[in-house]
């Protein structure tokens, strides 16, 4: 019960930092492949991503705090529905960044067969910049997308196999940011 005190202090304390900081956000794809240590594969896509039909897939820039956020966006309302992952701080120079990912949610579910995401993916990647602002941005990703051995979260995970991810992320449409981030 602590640690989601504590989880929701931080999520709380994040979004509130945010209400002041300089923000874009950006509708992303990302492909990839999950592969466990049985060596099962899954497809990554956005669909298997997002969980209410309709909804997109976003990485929220926040160039104040140097941080990403992965979120779900409903597009007609711009309403953010869903927080997906979230980095602490990103290394950058000029263009090229680099950051770590990592849950900022209770087991965040997916479609299936995707395993939930319990781990930390890192994000090898580069800002497109137009007239001195961040107009886009990509990556390459790799990481561990389930850890069984993370003491975290519901132990009804531990008998799952660990797996491991690598993709890319791309911008696909121009800068927005949601309503209620």
């Amino acid at each position: 019960m602590k640690k989601f005190a504590l989880i929701v202090v931080t999520v709380v304390a994040s979004v509130a930092m945010r209400a002041e900081a300089q923000t874009n956000a950006f509708r992303i794809t990302i492909k990839g492949t999950i592969t466990t240590e049985t060596g099962e594969r899954f497809k990554v896509r956005n669909s298997a991503l997002i969980v209410n039909p309709g909804d997109v897939l976003v990485a929220v820039v926040d160039e104040t705090h140097h941080s990403i956020t992965l979120c779900e966006v409903e597009p007609m309302s711009n309403t953010l529905t869903r927080f997906i992952a979230n980095s602490r701080r990103w290394a950058s120079a000029v263009t090229k960044f680099e950051t770590t990912l990592g849950t900022i949610s209770e087991d965040p579910e997916f479609n299936p067969p995707l395993p939930p995401f319990q781990g930390n993916l890192e994000f090898d990647g580069q800002f497109k910049v137009k007239h001195n602002a961040i107009a886009g941005l990509s990556a390459r990703i790799v990481g561990i997308w389930f850890d069984p051995k993370f003491t975290g979260f519901p132990a009804q995970n531990g008998n799952l196999p660990a797996s491991e991810f690598s993709g890319t992320m791309k911008s696909t449409f121009p800068t927005f940011t949601p309503n209620n981030f």
